[in-house]
């Protein structure tokens, strides 16, 4: 098995290789994962939509883009960051609020260890935003202008990443508004939608076939030919349905996810 510190290496490569050139887009740095032994034992990849002012009080993209290991210090020394001292107290966000219920609820732990370790790598669909203009005008989410800036950056990085980390199993909590994306950039070789098939988990009469989904490539990528790859809905969507609501969806994807994982 290769180790933590041989497979970061190849992660920063990646990143180091992908960030060359400067953005018309003043973008935070991108986010950049750690490898740890968690990761290694499990092999199980969390990917959401966009980090929402990532540590931009450390730099921003274009003052670092020329200094490549400065960069990757700085994403790494975020990443360590919000992994120690945010995930487990940040009851004001819904997406690590539910990841928080996830692992106590289907792995019986804690989605941080003693050590300050997440138990997965995370990721995003768009591994940066723009940074100045905070709000909705700033994520790719919602301006089709940042996030072709964004691709334009980033390019294929999370295609490579998944056939570099080789995962057990992908959560995708992106949604179906974000699949073009999965389609395009991370599953195909050559930017092509339709390259997904997706399925219902299986039946459920309170949610639609969106809610819980198994992702299947026509055209398997070799690295991935054992990965089981999911997407379900962002937290935030029921979020804004009610409380009810997000309770019994909670129910339905950990009893699902307990089968999986």
């Amino acid at each position: 098995m290769e180790s933590c510190e041989s497979l970061q290496s190849k992660v920063n490569e990646l990143y180091t290789e992908t960030f060359k050139n400067e953005s018309d887009l003043t973008l935070c740095f991108p986010l950049l994962p750690r490898i740890n032994d968690a990761y290694l034992k499990d092999r199980i990849m969390i990917i959401g939509q966009e980090t929402k002012g990532w540590y931009c009080k450390l730099g921003n993209y274009n003052s670092l883009v020329h200094d490549p290991k400065r960069m990757v210090d700085v994403a790494l020394e975020a990443y360590d960051d919000f992994a120690k001292y945010s995930v487990l107290n940040n009851n004001t966000n819904i997406f690590w609020t539910f990841l928080n219920e996830l692992y106590r609820e289907v792995f019986k732990r804690d989605v941080v260890d003693a050590d300050g370790n997440l138990g997965h790598v995370w990721l995003n669909v768009f591994l940066m935003e723009a940074i100045d203009e905070l709000g909705d005008e700033g994520i790719p989410t919602t301006n089709k202008n940042i996030a072709a800036g964004v691709f334009k950056q980033q390019d294929r990085l999370l295609y490579h990443l998944l056939k570099l980390l080789k995962p057990r199993i992908i959560l995708f909590l992106t949604g179906p508004t974000l699949d073009w994306a999965l389609e395009e950039y991370i599953f195909s070789e050559d930017y092509s939608d339709g390259c997904l098939s997706y399925s219902k988990v299986r039946e459920n009469v309170s949610f639609g076939s969106n809610a819980f989904a198994k992702i299947q490539m026509k055209k398997v990528i070799p690295e991935l030919a054992e990965t089981k790859i999911y997407r379900m809905y962002h937290p935030n969507y029921l979020h804004f349905l009610g409380k009810d609501a997000m309770d019994r969806y909670k129910e339905y994807v950990f009893e699902e996810l307990r089968k999986i994982i």
